[in-house]
C-alpha cells in the first residue's frame, strides 16, 4: 500500500515548554509539532495558492510523496480586530460541507477526526488552533496512515482514540482541494467577527 512516510522524533525540551504547531518547512515538508512529540511528513509543496475573503486571509498547499500521492495543507487567518466566530471544528464543518463527525482523537489545540460530507465521502482531517484568529488544517490520509499519526500523538497520555468508521478518501494530483471557501458561502454565514476595542482616553 503506497503511502505518506512518518519519521516520528521525540524532542528533548530545554525550557519545558514546546509550541504546538503543523508548518511547511522547505526541505522537511510538512512537520508536526504536539507537546514532546515532532514527526516530518516526507512529502514536498508542489503548489501553493493564496485567497482572500471576508477578514480572512486563507494559504493552500498541495503536497505530494514519491508516489504521487496527495495532501492539502490549509492555513486561515483573520485580519486585525477580527477573529473567528465559531469554534475550529465548526469552522472546518462549515467549510467542507460536513454532515458527521467521528473523532479519533483530541486535546484542547488539536482534534483528528474523520468528516463525512454532502457527498458521502469520508476526509481523515487533523485540525489545530491554539486561539481565535488562528486555524490550520490539513487532510486526505488513508485510514492506515490517520491511526498511525494518531497513536502517535496519544503515545504516554490516558486518552483513547476514537474508531473510524469507514474508509478515509486519499488524493491523487488530479484532485482539486475539498474545502469549499467562496465569497458567497461567507456572506450566508459569515465566519468572523469584529472585536470590541477598548476606545483610547
Amino acid at each position: 500500500m503506497k503511502s505518506f512516510i512518518f519519521l516520528f522524533i521525540n524532542m528533548l525540551i530545554i525550557s519545558g515548554c514546546a509550541t504546538n504547531s503543523i508548518e511547511v518547512k522547505e526541505g522537511n515538508g510538512l512537520v508536526f509539532n504536539f507537546k514532546d512529540k515532532s514527526s516530518i511528513l516526507a512529502s514536498e509543496v508542489v503548489e501553493t495558492k493564496r485567497d482572500n475573503y471576508n477578514y480572512l486571509h486563507i494559504m493552500k498547499y498541495r503536497l505530494e510523496d514519491e508516489y504521487k500521492r496527495v495532501l492539502f495543507y490549509e492555513e486561515v487567518s483573520t485580519v486585525d480586530n477580527y477573529e473567528f466566530r465559531y469554534g475550529a471544528l465548526n469552522t472546518v464543518k462549515y467549510i467542507f460541507n460536513a454532515k458527521k463527525v467521528y473523532p479519533l482523537y483530541q486535546t484542547s489545540e488539536l482534534l483528528m477526526v474523520q468528516l463525512e460530507t454532502d457527498l458521502n465521502q469520508h476526509v481523515n482531517i487533523m485540525i489545530h488552533s491554539n486561539d481565535m484568529e488562528n486555524l490550520s488544517y490539513v487532510y486526505g490520509f488513508s485510514n492506515y496512515e490517520f491511526k498511525k499519526l494518531s497513536r502517535e500523538m496519544a503515545k504516554d497520555s490516558n486518552k483513547e482514540l476514537g474508531r473510524l468508521r469507514y474508509q478515509g478518501i486519499t488524493l491523487s494530483k488530479s484532485d482539486l482541494e475539498c474545502s469549499r471557501w467562496s465569497q458567497s458561502k461567507l456572506f450566508l454565514m459569515p465566519l468572523t467577527k469584529r472585536v470590541n476595542l477598548r476606545p483610547n482616553y
